[in-house]
């Protein structure tokens, strides 16, 4: 009995070290999906301007119609410069989509719109980034949990 005991605790060590190394690696991809949406978001605010004269307001309304965009937070957002950008970006990267945001008002659209694909574009470079670190967090981070419940399970046999 007592040897199942000890197989039994050394198994949950080491089931528990894979949790806990894969909960490691769940921030990295929540953070890649936040800025995969805001590039999304603002791929899709392009669109409408690019083809529709609306103001600020009426774009967020619009997007908000998008479960994922209202993930993103922006349900209470009355300007494009209150939409909210990821805590897990780059301080560069918030910074110039901050200062972009808040200069966009009164810009013609064209100008807007420009200023959208811009912004697209480097919340997606930022999200694929995000991305590999994510994955090679996931390679490594449930295998290092393990490694440490099965050092855990040897001192504790």
């Amino acid at each position: 009995m007592s040897v199942c005991a000890k197989l039994f605790g050394g198994a949950l060590l080491l089931v528990a070290g894979l949790g806990l190394g894969t909960s490691i690696c769940r921030p990295l991809f929540s953070c890649w999906w936040q800025l995969h949406t805001l590039a999304r978001l603002f791929t899709y605010l392009d669109g409408l301007l690019t083809y529709q004269q609306l103001t600020g307001a009426e774009l967020l309304r619009r997007a908000v119609q998008d479960s994922d965009f209202r993930r993103l937070g922006i349900e209470n957002c009355k300007t494009l410069a209150e939409i909210p950008i990821p805590r897990g970006a780059d301080e560069a990267l918030r910074s110039e989509l901050q200062q972009e945001l808040s200069h966009m008002a009164g810009q013609p659209h064209v100008v807007v719109c420009a200023a959208f694909r811009r912004m697209a574009g480097l919340c997606e470079d930022a999200a694929e980034q995000k991305r590999r670190q994510a994955e090679a967090a996931r390679r490594l981070w449930p295998r290092l949990g393990m490694c440490a419940g099965a050092l855990v399970a040897i001192l504790v046999w």
